[in-house]
Protein backbone atom coordinates (compact mmCIF):
# COMPACT_ATOMS: atom_id res chain seq x y z
CA UNK A 1 0.00 0.00 0.00
CA UNK A 2 1.84 3.68 -1.06
CA UNK A 3 1.68 6.37 1.60
CA UNK A 4 -0.61 8.04 -0.33
CA UNK A 5 -3.31 5.35 -0.16
CA UNK A 6 -2.57 5.22 3.43
CA UNK A 7 -2.45 9.02 3.77
CA UNK A 8 -6.39 8.80 2.83
CA UNK A 9 -7.41 5.56 4.22
CA UNK A 10 -6.06 7.88 7.92
CA UNK A 11 -8.12 11.13 6.67
CA UNK A 12 -11.11 9.24 6.06
CA UNK A 13 -11.33 7.94 9.25
CA UNK A 14 -10.52 10.66 10.94
CA UNK A 15 -13.53 12.49 9.38
CA UNK A 16 -15.90 9.83 10.08
CA UNK A 17 -15.04 9.84 13.61
CA UNK A 18 -15.67 13.50 14.06
CA UNK A 19 -18.99 13.14 11.83
CA UNK A 20 -19.55 10.45 14.58
CA UNK A 21 -18.55 12.74 17.21
CA UNK A 22 -20.64 15.60 16.50
CA UNK A 23 -23.66 13.20 15.84
CA UNK A 24 -23.00 12.00 19.24
CA UNK A 25 -22.97 15.82 20.16
CA UNK A 26 -26.06 16.52 18.55
CA UNK A 27 -28.17 13.88 20.34
CA UNK A 28 -26.93 14.99 23.68
CA UNK A 29 -28.61 17.89 23.54
CA UNK A 30 -31.70 15.96 23.03
CA UNK A 31 -32.55 16.17 26.59
CA UNK A 32 -34.40 18.62 27.71
CA UNK A 33 -36.83 19.85 30.47
CA UNK A 34 -40.35 20.60 29.13
CA UNK A 35 -40.70 22.93 32.12
CA UNK A 36 -37.70 25.18 32.97
CA UNK A 37 -39.63 26.72 36.10
CA UNK A 38 -42.42 25.45 38.01
CA UNK A 39 -43.97 27.23 40.15
CA UNK A 40 -45.27 25.53 43.55
CA UNK A 41 -46.84 27.20 46.99
CA UNK A 42 -45.05 26.22 50.21
CA UNK A 43 -45.07 22.83 51.72
CA UNK A 44 -46.94 21.79 48.24
CA UNK A 45 -45.65 19.40 45.98
CA UNK A 46 -44.18 19.73 42.54
CA UNK A 47 -43.60 17.22 39.38
CA UNK A 48 -40.30 17.93 37.41
CA UNK A 49 -40.64 16.39 33.80
CA UNK A 50 -37.65 16.21 31.39
CA UNK A 51 -37.96 14.78 27.75
CA UNK A 52 -34.94 11.94 26.87
CA UNK A 53 -34.09 10.61 23.49
CA UNK A 54 -30.83 8.07 22.66
CA UNK A 55 -30.51 6.75 26.30
CA UNK A 56 -31.21 4.32 28.20
CA UNK A 57 -33.86 4.79 30.64
CA UNK A 58 -31.50 3.17 33.39
CA UNK A 59 -28.88 6.06 32.96
CA UNK A 60 -30.77 8.94 33.53
CA UNK A 61 -30.94 10.17 37.27
CA UNK A 62 -32.39 13.51 38.67
CA UNK A 63 -30.10 15.18 41.52
CA UNK A 64 -30.24 18.72 43.88
CA UNK A 65 -26.85 20.09 43.23
CA UNK A 66 -26.71 21.49 46.93
CA UNK A 67 -27.02 18.04 48.33
CA UNK A 68 -25.68 15.38 45.48
CA UNK A 69 -28.09 12.62 46.16
CA UNK A 70 -29.06 10.81 43.30
CA UNK A 71 -32.49 10.59 42.55
CA UNK A 72 -34.99 8.29 40.25
CA UNK A 73 -38.09 9.77 38.75
CA UNK A 74 -41.09 7.81 37.32
CA UNK A 75 -40.35 6.97 33.73
CA UNK A 76 -43.31 7.19 30.73
CA UNK A 77 -42.38 5.84 27.46
CA UNK A 78 -42.94 7.93 24.01
CA UNK A 79 -43.18 6.59 20.41
CA UNK A 80 -39.79 5.55 18.91
CA UNK A 81 -36.66 4.12 20.42
CA UNK A 82 -34.91 5.19 23.05
CA UNK A 83 -37.74 8.25 23.40
CA UNK A 84 -39.43 8.66 27.26
CA UNK A 85 -40.25 11.43 29.83
CA UNK A 86 -38.99 10.95 33.35
CA UNK A 87 -40.79 13.05 36.08
CA UNK A 88 -39.65 13.79 39.71
CA UNK A 89 -42.20 14.25 42.30
CA UNK A 90 -40.98 16.71 45.38
CA UNK A 91 -43.06 17.34 47.99
CA UNK A 92 -43.41 19.73 50.58
CA UNK A 93 -41.01 22.08 48.79
CA UNK A 94 -40.20 25.07 51.32
CA UNK A 95 -37.55 27.20 49.26
CA UNK A 96 -36.64 27.89 45.87
CA UNK A 97 -34.31 25.39 44.63
CA UNK A 98 -32.80 23.53 41.04
CA UNK A 99 -33.04 20.15 39.59
CA UNK A 100 -30.87 18.84 37.47
CA UNK A 101 -31.94 16.04 34.89
CA UNK A 102 -28.46 14.22 33.63
CA UNK A 103 -27.32 11.13 32.18
CA UNK A 104 -23.35 10.12 31.77
CA UNK A 105 -22.55 10.28 28.01
CA UNK A 106 -19.65 7.81 27.38
CA UNK A 107 -18.43 9.64 24.37
CA UNK A 108 -17.99 12.59 25.78
CA UNK A 109 -17.15 11.54 29.09
CA UNK A 110 -19.15 14.05 30.68
CA UNK A 111 -22.98 14.40 32.01
CA UNK A 112 -25.08 16.04 29.96
CA UNK A 113 -28.74 17.48 30.70
CA UNK A 114 -30.45 20.38 31.79
CA UNK A 115 -31.96 22.12 34.83
CA UNK A 116 -34.96 22.78 36.47
CA UNK A 117 -35.99 25.55 39.02
CA UNK A 118 -38.39 25.59 41.67
CA UNK A 119 -40.06 28.73 42.62
CA UNK A 120 -42.01 28.98 45.92
CA UNK A 121 -44.82 31.62 45.98
CA UNK A 122 -47.40 32.64 47.95
CA UNK A 123 -50.48 30.94 48.97
CA UNK A 124 -53.36 32.49 47.23
CA UNK A 125 -56.61 33.16 49.01
CA UNK A 126 -59.44 33.34 46.77
CA UNK A 127 -61.01 35.19 50.16
CA UNK A 128 -58.02 36.72 51.72
CA UNK A 129 -59.80 39.22 53.94
CA UNK A 130 -62.31 36.31 54.94
CA UNK A 131 -59.73 33.36 55.75
CA UNK A 132 -60.94 29.93 54.72
CA UNK A 133 -60.28 26.91 57.93
CA UNK A 134 -57.09 25.53 55.92
CA UNK A 135 -55.92 29.07 55.00
CA UNK A 136 -56.44 29.89 58.73
CA UNK A 137 -55.35 26.56 60.19
CA UNK A 138 -52.22 27.02 62.56
CA UNK A 139 -50.18 24.22 64.81
CA UNK A 140 -48.06 24.86 67.14
CA UNK A 141 -45.72 21.70 67.82
CA UNK A 142 -43.80 20.99 70.60
CA UNK A 143 -41.83 18.05 69.54
CA UNK A 144 -40.19 15.92 72.74
CA UNK A 145 -36.91 14.64 71.67
CA UNK A 146 -37.34 11.11 72.75
CA UNK A 147 -40.41 10.86 70.87
CA UNK A 148 -43.84 12.22 70.74
CA UNK A 149 -45.01 15.74 70.92
CA UNK A 150 -47.57 18.12 72.40
CA UNK A 151 -50.25 20.26 69.95
CA UNK A 152 -52.23 23.09 69.86
CA UNK A 153 -53.99 24.23 67.15
CA UNK A 154 -56.06 27.64 66.22
CA UNK A 155 -57.03 29.54 63.65
CA UNK A 156 -57.01 33.21 62.70
CA UNK A 157 -60.76 33.48 64.06
CA UNK A 158 -60.06 31.14 66.97
CA UNK A 159 -63.14 28.86 66.06
CA UNK A 160 -62.90 25.45 64.30
CA UNK A 161 -65.87 25.32 62.14
CA UNK A 162 -65.92 21.38 62.46
CA UNK A 163 -64.91 19.09 65.12
CA UNK A 164 -61.50 17.55 65.36
CA UNK A 165 -61.31 13.40 64.15
CA UNK A 166 -58.18 12.76 65.09
CA UNK A 167 -54.28 14.18 64.66
CA UNK A 168 -51.06 12.37 63.77
CA UNK A 169 -47.65 13.15 62.76
CA UNK A 170 -45.85 12.37 59.96
CA UNK A 171 -42.01 12.27 59.34
CA UNK A 172 -39.64 13.16 56.79
CA UNK A 173 -35.69 11.54 56.82
CA UNK A 174 -34.90 11.97 53.28
CA UNK A 175 -36.01 15.72 52.36
CA UNK A 176 -38.89 14.03 49.76
CA UNK A 177 -41.09 11.38 51.21
CA UNK A 178 -43.39 11.96 54.36
CA UNK A 179 -44.26 9.10 56.30
CA UNK A 180 -47.01 8.31 59.54
CA UNK A 181 -44.52 7.99 62.06
CA UNK A 182 -46.67 7.88 64.95
CA UNK A 183 -49.51 6.83 66.50
CA UNK A 184 -52.97 8.40 66.58
CA UNK A 185 -54.43 10.65 69.00
CA UNK A 186 -57.60 11.16 69.05
CA UNK A 187 -58.50 15.01 70.15
CA UNK A 188 -62.49 15.52 69.27
CA UNK A 189 -63.65 19.15 69.71
CA UNK A 190 -60.17 19.79 71.55
CA UNK A 191 -57.44 22.34 70.18
CA UNK A 192 -55.03 20.13 72.58
CA UNK A 193 -53.30 16.69 72.77
CA UNK A 194 -50.12 14.57 72.98
CA UNK A 195 -49.12 12.59 69.78
CA UNK A 196 -47.70 9.08 70.76
CA UNK A 197 -44.13 8.22 70.21
CA UNK A 198 -43.36 8.51 66.83
CA UNK A 199 -41.15 5.65 64.68
CA UNK A 200 -38.58 6.76 63.07
CA UNK A 201 -34.69 5.68 62.96
CA UNK A 202 -33.02 8.83 61.79
CA UNK A 203 -30.82 11.33 63.87
CA UNK A 204 -32.28 14.34 62.19
CA UNK A 205 -35.56 15.10 60.79
CA UNK A 206 -38.48 17.18 59.84
CA UNK A 207 -42.24 16.44 61.23
CA UNK A 208 -45.28 17.95 60.53
CA UNK A 209 -49.11 17.51 61.99
CA UNK A 210 -51.97 16.19 60.39
CA UNK A 211 -55.62 17.01 61.53
CA UNK A 212 -58.71 15.91 60.08
CA UNK A 213 -61.92 17.06 60.72
CA UNK A 214 -65.36 15.70 60.90
CA UNK A 215 -65.98 16.21 57.19
CA UNK A 216 -62.97 14.52 56.11
CA UNK A 217 -60.87 17.41 55.13
CA UNK A 218 -57.38 16.94 55.72
CA UNK A 219 -54.43 19.56 56.73
CA UNK A 220 -51.13 19.87 57.14
CA UNK A 221 -49.15 21.88 59.94
CA UNK A 222 -46.01 23.74 58.67
CA UNK A 223 -43.32 21.31 59.48
CA UNK A 224 -40.55 21.68 61.85
CA UNK A 225 -36.85 20.55 62.38
CA UNK A 226 -36.24 17.70 64.89
CA UNK A 227 -33.00 16.52 66.61
CA UNK A 228 -34.10 13.67 69.02
CA UNK A 229 -32.38 12.18 71.86
CA UNK A 230 -30.35 9.22 71.18
CA UNK A 231 -32.09 5.94 72.90
CA UNK A 232 -31.41 5.35 76.34
CA UNK A 233 -32.75 3.04 79.20
CA UNK A 234 -31.26 3.43 82.61
CA UNK A 235 -29.75 0.49 83.85
CA UNK A 236 -29.77 -0.24 88.36
CA UNK A 237 -27.86 -2.17 90.47
CA UNK A 238 -27.89 -2.43 94.19
CA UNK A 239 -25.07 -1.67 96.31
CA UNK A 240 -26.29 -2.64 99.36
CA UNK A 241 -29.28 -3.28 101.36
CA UNK A 242 -30.48 -3.35 105.51
CA UNK A 243 -32.83 -3.64 106.78
CA UNK A 244 -35.04 -0.32 106.15
CA UNK A 245 -33.29 0.44 103.38
CA UNK A 246 -31.82 -0.15 99.76
CA UNK A 247 -29.02 1.86 97.84
CA UNK A 248 -29.10 1.63 94.22
CA UNK A 249 -26.57 3.00 91.50
CA UNK A 250 -27.45 3.53 87.63
CA UNK A 251 -25.45 4.32 84.59
CA UNK A 252 -24.72 7.86 83.34
CA UNK A 253 -26.99 9.07 80.14
CA UNK A 254 -25.28 9.95 77.01
CA UNK A 255 -24.30 13.83 76.59
CA UNK A 256 -27.54 15.13 74.96
CA UNK A 257 -29.53 13.52 77.68
CA UNK A 258 -27.10 14.63 80.60
CA UNK A 259 -26.73 18.03 80.13
CA UNK A 260 -30.26 18.80 79.56
CA UNK A 261 -31.22 16.37 83.01
CA UNK A 262 -32.45 18.32 85.58
CA UNK A 263 -33.72 15.18 88.45
CA UNK A 264 -34.12 11.48 88.42
CA UNK A 265 -37.31 9.85 88.89
CA UNK A 266 -37.20 6.76 91.41
CA UNK A 267 -40.20 4.98 91.53
CA UNK A 268 -40.88 2.69 94.57
CA UNK A 269 -43.45 -0.03 94.37
CA UNK A 270 -45.58 2.64 91.82
CA UNK A 271 -44.79 5.61 94.42
CA UNK A 272 -42.44 8.17 91.99
CA UNK A 273 -40.57 10.67 93.70
CA UNK A 274 -37.76 13.36 92.11
CA UNK A 275 -33.96 13.83 93.44
CA UNK A 276 -32.85 16.75 94.08
CA UNK A 277 -29.53 16.28 92.55
CA UNK A 278 -27.61 14.57 89.56
CA UNK A 279 -26.03 11.82 91.56
CA UNK A 280 -26.20 8.68 89.98
CA UNK A 281 -26.94 6.54 93.31
CA UNK A 282 -29.72 7.20 95.78
CA UNK A 283 -30.49 5.77 99.75
CA UNK A 284 -33.63 4.61 99.84
CA UNK A 285 -35.00 4.49 103.20
CA UNK A 286 -38.01 4.45 105.49
CA UNK A 287 -38.75 0.64 104.18
CA UNK A 288 -39.86 -2.97 105.70
CA UNK A 289 -37.34 -5.31 106.59
CA UNK A 290 -37.76 -8.99 105.20
CA UNK A 291 -39.67 -7.20 101.75
CA UNK A 292 -39.44 -7.27 97.84
CA UNK A 293 -39.61 -3.86 96.65
CA UNK A 294 -40.05 -3.26 92.88
CA UNK A 295 -37.69 -0.04 92.07
CA UNK A 296 -37.53 2.21 88.34
CA UNK A 297 -34.85 5.20 87.82
CA UNK A 298 -36.04 7.61 84.58
CA UNK A 299 -33.59 10.82 83.79
CA UNK A 300 -36.03 13.92 83.64
CA UNK A 301 -35.64 16.72 81.64
CA UNK A 302 -37.44 20.14 81.00
CA UNK A 303 -41.07 19.46 80.16
CA UNK A 304 -40.48 21.47 76.55
CA UNK A 305 -38.34 18.35 75.75
CA UNK A 306 -40.55 15.56 77.29
CA UNK A 307 -40.32 15.49 80.94
CA UNK A 308 -39.44 12.23 82.23
CA UNK A 309 -37.71 10.07 79.69
CA UNK A 310 -37.80 6.04 79.01
CA UNK A 311 -37.57 3.99 82.79
CA UNK A 312 -35.33 1.65 83.39
CA UNK A 313 -36.61 -2.07 83.52
CA UNK A 314 -38.34 -2.62 87.16
CA UNK A 315 -35.98 -3.95 89.52
CA UNK A 316 -36.36 -6.32 92.45
CA UNK A 317 -34.63 -5.81 95.18
CA UNK A 318 -35.22 -7.16 98.73
CA UNK A 319 -34.27 -5.40 102.43
CA UNK A 320 -32.88 -7.44 104.32
CA UNK A 321 -35.01 -9.94 106.89
CA UNK A 322 -36.55 -9.33 110.29
CA UNK A 323 -34.47 -9.88 113.89
CA UNK A 324 -36.72 -12.60 115.69
CA UNK A 325 -37.79 -11.16 119.43
CA UNK A 326 -34.98 -13.00 122.08
CA UNK A 327 -35.60 -12.86 125.48
CA UNK A 328 -33.09 -10.84 127.55
CA UNK A 329 -32.21 -13.93 129.53
CA UNK A 330 -31.63 -15.95 126.32
CA UNK A 331 -29.12 -13.49 124.48
CA UNK A 332 -25.80 -14.63 124.13
CA UNK A 333 -24.54 -11.73 125.68
CA UNK A 334 -26.72 -12.34 129.07
CA UNK A 335 -25.43 -15.77 129.37
CA UNK A 336 -21.69 -14.66 129.60
CA UNK A 337 -22.70 -12.31 132.65
CA UNK A 338 -24.70 -14.77 134.24
CA UNK A 339 -21.72 -17.26 134.38
CA UNK A 340 -19.09 -14.96 135.16
CA UNK A 341 -21.09 -14.35 138.14
CA UNK A 342 -21.92 -17.31 139.28
CA UNK A 343 -17.96 -18.42 138.10
CA UNK A 344 -17.25 -14.98 141.06
CA UNK A 345 -19.33 -16.83 143.23
CA UNK A 346 -18.15 -20.04 143.95
CA UNK A 347 -14.50 -18.98 143.63
CA UNK A 348 -15.28 -16.32 146.40
CA UNK A 349 -16.23 -19.34 148.75
CA UNK A 350 -14.21 -21.70 147.50
CA UNK A 351 -11.35 -19.11 148.97
CA UNK A 352 -13.38 -18.32 152.35
CA UNK A 353 -12.99 -21.83 153.44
Amino acid sequence: MSRSNLALILKISSLLACFILIQRVADAQSIVSAQKTVEVEKNGMAELTCNVEGYAKDDVTWIKPNDHRNLKGKIDPLDGKDRFTTTLTVENVKDDGVYQCLTYDEILKRSIGDNVTVKVISHRSSEPDNPTYSDGLTVTLTPYKQGGAKLEWRTRNAILPNSVEFVSIECNATGITWQNCGGISKCPKNQYCIVNKWKINATNFEIRVIVKDSNGTTYHSDPINVTPYPAFVPSIKISESTQNSINITWNKPPDAIFNDTESYEITVDGKKERTNSLKLFKIIGRLECGKTYSIKVAPCVPDSNGGCLTASEEMKADTKPCEKNISPISRPETSTIVLAIFSLYFLAKYEFN
